[in-house]
């Protein structure tokens, strides 16, 4: 805010200093009264030390009194501290801070007098920004100052021991030897935690600050630094250490939960605690219980104190809070995420606050959703997205684009409005074509293609402006631009598409369009498909796909067109490229559909043709269902009796011999048995040649306990047995002959 207001207002020209007790005097402009009110008065640390950063830099001599009126009021601790950081932070600013020369002795006044450790530090800090020659005789004059209280000589050792430069170590190194004990003991801590030692003894002492006063500054200066960075190792080392203990201990206590309400109630209270590792790894949690069965509900207070995290101080808790409120649809943060969105310096954080921006206004714009997006947020959204979409980085014009889908989709736009967001996208696809980036291309096109779909309220126009660019795609040499086009036309008109795209169905060099487009043919293709299909079939990776299809136009297809191709399954060239459960698949097809039309020509035939391949695949139980059927729908008596033996020699191969011996026995019942007869030379076939593992002893047993209740009355029955009983009891005999001689 405080810069904001500074952009706007005239810079004054520079004056000579105005004393601090001419500021109550002065005649301030409005600007100034809000920005010292912040720095005095507001509670939020980051807001006080933003007001006195702008003071610092303003030219306005009234603005420079008013920061050194600040940073010697004692009574107002917290408006002092906020300029010693503001202070200190000016190290790093690429602006020059003018007149930095009038902050020296307030600072050092500050340590002369402040007993605050806290407060103390600050200022030693902040006197970073002076070379050691500017601070050397107000610190060396307060470190050995033995009138003044011990807490603030200490104070002005933390000072000395943060100075990079020899001769504030030689002078911690004179202060072991003074006579107050706990000063000589806090030089000695600050020597320590340098990495200096020096013997007790005074000649050891002397010989150690006679070399350390022949090193060179350069030298000196590299040595602190080698110790400072092995130092941050070690600290950093230790801190990874006990954030991991400390994670551990979440997780354990944790796992110990029972439920999903007393978990999200233990994952809310840890993300209001100030660490950011304790937040980040609640939010890891939060993910998890979103992800989970579907029981979990976000609490109204853990939303509050969600979207408040997005303004956290530490990066990775908003970048993953931003991406966490990209999921949670049911919460109402759009409002929050963009006022933060205007503000996000980081680049990576402010593109996951805008994708979940996006993300809640097209939550809040579905018919279930219990709250609603203000237009003017919407509208502000969609700016937004349009800056994103002329963004270099392609992952971000993707989110741009994404998101003007997402809002375009669902709420309708006067057209003109509408034609500035679908034009948009337009030209940015236009500017990846000449950039050569095939990915972005493509997931512009992708775009595009959701806007002229069905559910799209804005199809009409989308159409219009996106038809002439899915055409030109279709000729691009990238395979992946190809498909998404075809993806476009399929959006736009599905049969219409298949109709101009129907020879690149099998012709395209690309297996993902060939597959797209036979899928198509699967939802609105007809009888004109067919040809073109079949000509997949055996196709390794695509023949079993085309058959599915095939199976899906069969079944809309009226009952005649689908009979023509009966013949053409089980005949060559498609016999040999189809499996026996393809031509099963399309047989019971023709079954279902005859039974349901009355056809009971095909009806026969398709049940004929399905006994056929079950028999011929070994599946002789279904053959044998099947046979079944046939016989008891026979028209005539020759034809039950051809039928009968068809589903005998079934069971003979089975080997079922019970079933065999009933379908014997049941024709035993009507007339008597011959060896013309299709029965017998049934088991004439099966005796001759008998299956593999199979014992025709066991048949011939079976059969000879059939009952036949006029035993007079069936002569070529009992001729039959005789003549089927000697060659079994021959081969028996010599093989128990055989065994004997053995």
């Amino acid at each position: 805010m405080f810069l904001a207001c500074e952009l706007f207002v005239p810079v004054q020209a520079a004056e000579a200093p105005v004393p601090a007790t001419a500021v109550a005097s002065a005649e301030m402009d409005q600007e100034l009264v809000l920005i010292k009110d912040q720095l005095l008065n507001n509670k939020d640390e980051a807001t006080r030390i933003s007001a006195a950063s702008v003071l610092l830099y303003k030219e306005d001599p009234i603005a420079r009194a008013l920061v050194l009126d600040a940073l010697r009021q004692t009574e107002n601790p917290l408006a002092q501290a906020a300029v010693c950081r503001a202070l200190d932070r000016s190290r790093t600013d690429s602006r020059l801070l003018p007149n930095r020369g009038e902050f020296l002795q307030p600072l050092i006044d500050i340590l002369g007098v402040v007993e605050d450790p806290g407060m103390a530090q600050l200022a030693a800090e902040a006197t970073l920004m002076f070379t050691y020659d500017q601070v050397q005789a107000g610190l060396e004059g307060i470190a050995g100052d033995s009138q003044l209280p011990v807490t603030v000589r200490c104070n002005a050792i933390y000072a000395l021991q943060l100075h990079p430069d020899k001769r504030a170590v030689l002078r911690l190194i004179a202060l072991l030897e003074d006579p107050d004990g706990t000063v000589a003991s806090a030089a000695g801590d600050a020597l320590n935690s340098l990495g200096i030692s020096f013997p007790e003894d005074a000649e050891g002492r002397r010989r150690a600050i006679t070399a350390l006063e022949q090193q060179g500054p350069e030298a000196y200066l590299q040595k602190r630094l080698v110790r400072s960075e092995a130092d941050i190792r070690a600290l950093r080392a230790a801190v990874l250490r006990w954030q991991e203990y400390h994670r551990s201990v979440l997780d354990e206590w944790y796992a110990t939960l029972a439920d999903v309400t007393a978990k999200s109630g233990f994952v809310g209270e840890r993300l209001k605690t100030p660490e950011p590792e304790v937040r980040l790894w609640a939010l890891d949690r939060l993910g998890e219980l979103m992800r989970g069965t579907g029981k979990f509900k976000l609490s109204e207070e853990t939303g509050k104190t969600l979207l408040s995290l997005l303004s956290s101080r530490n990066r990775q808790v908003r970048l993953k809070t931003a991406q966490l409120l990209a999921r949670m649809g049911e919460l109402n943060s759009a409002g929050r995420l963009l006022q933060q969105l205007k503000v996000e310096e980081d680049a990576e954080v402010r593109h996951e606050m805008f994708v979940a921006l996006g993300s809640a206004c097209y939550s809040a714009s579905l018919e279930s959703s219990p709250f609603k997006v203000p237009d003017e947020v919407r509208k502000e959204t969609l700016a937004w997205a349009v800056r994103f979409l002329n963004e270099t980085r392609p992952e971000r014009a993707k989110s741009g684009a994404e998101v003007i889908r997402k809002l375009l989709t669902q709420n309708g736009l006067k057209p003109e409005e509408l034609n500035t967001y679908l034009t948009a996208v337009a030209q940015r696809y236009e500017e990846a074509t000449t950039e050569a980036n095939p990915a972005l291309r493509g997931d512009l096109l992708a775009v595009m293609a959701g806007l002229c779909a069905q559910q799209s309220v804005c199809r009409a126009q989308a159409t219009r402006e996106y038809s002439p660019l899915f055409e030109q795609a279709l000729g691009d040499s990238v395979e992946s631009i190809r498909e998404v086009a075809v993806g476009g036309f399929i959006s736009i008109d599905s049969a219409a598409a298949l109709k101009k795209l129907r020879s690149s169905m099998v012709d395209d060099s690309s297996s993902s369009i060939r597959a797209k487009l036979m899928d198509l043919a699967g939802e609105v293709g007809g009888a004109e498909d067919l040809d073109l299909l079949a000509t997949k079939l055996g196709t390794p990776g695509e023949g079993e796909r085309a058959w599915q299809v095939m199976l899906k136009i069969f079944n809309r297809l009226g009952m005649d067109a689908i009979a023509t191709w009966a013949g053409a399954i089980i005949t060559s060239p498609l016999q040999d490229r189809l499996s026996t459960e393809q031509k099963l698949a399309y047989f019971v097809l023709v079954e279902q559909r005859a039974q349901g039309n009355s056809r009971a020509d095909l009806l026969a035939e398709s049940r004929r043709t399905i006994a056929g391949l079950c028999a011929a695949s070994g599946d002789f139980k279904r053959a044998a269902e099947y046979l079944k059927l046939l016989e008891d729908a026979a028209a005539t008596e020759g034809e039950k009796k051809g039928l009968l033996s068809d589903r005998l020699a079934v069971c003979l191969r089975w080997p079922n011999l019970e079933m065999a011996c009933e379908i014997v026995s049941s024709r035993l019942l009507a007339s008597d048995l011959t060896a013309d007869d299709p029965v017998a030379q049934s088991i004439e076939s099966f005796l001759a040649e008998p299956p593999s593992g199979v014992d025709p002893n066991a048949l011939i047993k079976r059969l000879t306990m059939i009952k036949v209740t006029e035993p007079d009355g069936r002569p070529g029955w009992r001729e039959l047995l005789q003549r089927w009983s000697k060659p079994v009891a021959r081969a028996q005999e010599s093989a128990e002959t055989e065994e004997i001689n053995n």
